[in-house]
């Protein structure tokens, strides 16, 4: 009968329909599952790299010079007006 085929295959069209979905959920998950693993290796490098970069910047601190104590010179009134005029004189360009 006609009726029976067309049954036959709409049942048969939604049993194709059904394996697609599986199959393309199976894809989503491949899918997912990859771009997590891509994310945890990016991840890593990252981590690795700043930590790279932490300790190179830590090993350029430790090898600035430290800086010395300042030495406190006492200044008198003439020897400060003899490097006011030199300054001056640098400044206007006067000999």
């Amino acid at each position: 009968m006609a009726i029976e085929r067309v049954l036959q295959a709409e049942r048969a069209g939604e049993a194709r329909l059904r394996d697609c979905r599986v199959q393309a959920e199976a894809i989503v998950a491949g899918a997912r599952e990859q771009a997590v693993a891509v994310i945890r290796r990016a991840d890593a490098r990252l981590s690795k790299l700043h930590a790279a970069y932490l300790s190179k910047i830590s090993a350029e601190i430790a090898n600035l010079p430290t800086p010395q104590a300042a030495t406190c010179q006492t200044v008198d009134d003439a020897n400060l007006a003899k490097a006011v005029r030199r300054l001056a004189a640098k400044l206007t360009g006067a000999p």
